[in-house]
């Protein structure tokens, strides 16, 4: 299934499949992908799984092939131009998400930064 969203210009498109499998990366059409973001598990499971799920992710994707894209039109095959965020609980896992992701990847913790707005907006 897939969902889209307009808003402000912005397009979201959200689309279903299983991260760990190669072939479900292609048939979303992760190739045509501006910017990739991996979510984090949103249960209450231990913070080190969730962070396991999503650096698997991350390697899943790092794994496709060039020759695995279908050629957009103004020619672009690869998926290492677009920017991966993804999302982990815990801060150390950061630095790991950034080289598995071979400089594509950028790990964020939200958590910390919204506990730090928290603060800003009490004061």
């Amino acid at each position: 299934p897939r969902k889209m969203l307009k808003k402000g210009g912005v397009r979201l498109i959200f689309r279903e499949g299983n991260p760990f499998e190669l072939e479900d990366l292609l048939k979303v059409s992760i190739q045509s992908a501006r910017c990739v973001t991996v979510l984090g598990s949103g249960s209450l499971q231990a913070s080190n799984l969730a962070d396991r799920m999503v650096l698997s992710v991350v390697l899943a994707v790092q794994a496709l092939e060039p020759d695995d894209f279908i050629s957009t039109q103004d020619g672009e095959t690869s998926l290492q131009a677009a920017p991966m965020v993804a999302e982990l609980r815990r801060p150390e896992h950061v630095r790991t998400c950034r080289m598995l992701g071979g400089g594509a990847a950028q790990g964020i913790c939200p958590s910390p930064i919204v506990e730090n707005i928290w603060v800003l907006c009490a004061l």
